[in-house]
């Protein structure tokens, strides 16, 4: 019997329950006399522990039934099903969903099947958010633990529909956002993970100094992916910002230039804080290069002629460099541009708005130092012909 066909929903009694579980023993195995009379234990065990509403001995007994009839997948995700009505009926729901959790992995090895019976479980529980709530920070911890988190990216990437309705506190949501930002520690899709941390940022409300350094860490993932998120302006509207500029200001500040790529802001805050990047454990050669590509995201824009005077002054660097930086900013593709040397005009044929990950900023930056080598090693022959 699928687990899709018992429609639990509709079961009204207890020995509707009973019937759905013999139907999934007899449909799922051949019995010879020795099974047949297991199976007669089983329908008189099952019974009274439904009476008796012992949904957890219940629980140990199906798997003891799939394990004893050599019964396939199907049942699995019977029991699964069937997991939830129990869950919803017990009078210990969270003791309930516990034993399940402990049978189940200590009867499948395959993370990945176990994935499976959760998200059977998951939904249906529509009734319960606070239980989904608990099953899912479960899920995300279970995932990372087995290297299995990629198989939540949709699940991730609907969140906000996934809990639409569970009606959860500030504080919830965050530790559910926090869950997934610490989960996607490892995960490629850097930029959907700063997004969370976006949504994080909107749910914070302070509750001890834990919070402050969750902030720090959070504003230290944004620095050193790279990430301006497409939302920048209303990032510093969120509670979390806000919150940031009172607790750390100097922080605050160093990741406002960052966002905005205001290299000039910087350098005048450097003046006033000259340990301010060391103090927050920033490395200011590669902070000062992601806040000049920002900026020129920012005042490069399509179909605009730039002099090399304006770009330099926008970029605070002196006027040789100009043309390492367009060609650094056309090859990483975050411009389309034109270089004019004789008249020192740049003409930018396309604004990308490139948000570089953090590979796409160390490639960015072993670019920098091949062109800089390269110039140096030019005016070095130079110098010596002349």
């Amino acid at each position: 019997m699928s687990y899709q066909l018992i429609k639990l929903t509709e079961l009204d009694n207890l020995d509707r329950l009973a019937a759905h579980i013999e139907q999934a023993l007899t449909k799922a195995s051949k019995f010879d006399e020795e099974e047949e009379k297991y199976l007669e234990e089983f329908k008189q065990k099952s019974s009274q522990y439904l009476k008796s509403q012992s949904y957890e001995a219940l629980i140990e007994l199906l798997f003891q039934a799939k394990k004893n009839l050599k019964l396939d997948q199907k049942y699995l995700n019977s029991i699964s099903a069937i997991t939830s009505y129990l869950i919803t009926a017990s009078p210990k729901q969270e003791a309930t969903l516990k034993k399940y959790q402990t049978v189940l992995e200590a009867e499948e090895s395959h993370a990945s099947n176990v994935l499976i019976q959760y998200g059977i479980v998951f939904n249906g529980l529509d009734s319960l958010p606070k239980i989904q709530y608990s099953l899912l920070l479960y899920i995300i911890a279970y995932s990372k633990k087995n290297d299995k988190i990629g198989v939540l990216n949709t699940t991730f990437t609907d969140i906000d529909t996934i809990t639409k309705n569970w009606n959860l506190t500030n504080n919830e949501k965050k530790k559910l956002l926090s869950h997934i930002v610490d989960a996607l520690d490892k995960s490629i899709k850097q930029d959907f993970r700063c997004q969370i941390v976006l949504k994080y940022f909107q749910s914070f409300e302070f509750q001890d100094k834990q919070d402050d350094e969750t902030l720090k860490k959070y504003i230290h993932l944004l620095l050193n992916y790279g990430q301006v998120l497409s939302e920048y302006g209303s990032i510093f509207e969120t509670n979390g910002l806000k919150h940031l500029q009172k607790s750390n200001p100097v922080l605050f500040q160093i990741f406002s230039f960052f966002i905005t790529g205001d290299v000039k802001g910087f350098e005048d805050f450097k003046k006033s804080n000259p340990n301010g990047l060391k103090d927050n454990n920033i490395v200011e050669e590669e902070y000062l290069e992601k806040v000049r590509v920002q900026s020129i995201s920012r005042f490069a824009k399509s179909g605009e002629l730039i002099s090399y005077q304006q770009f330099a002054q926008n970029l605070h660097i002196n006027i040789e460099d100009v043309e390492n930086w367009v060609i650094l900013a056309i090859t990483s593709k975050i411009i389309d541009a034109q270089i004019d040397q004789y008249n020192q005009i740049i003409y930018v044929k396309a604004n990308y708005g490139k948000y570089l990950d953090k590979k796409e900023w160390i490639s960015m930056n072993d670019q920098l130092k091949v062109i800089m080598e390269k110039i140096k090693s030019y005016l070095e022959s130079a110098d010596k012909l002349a």
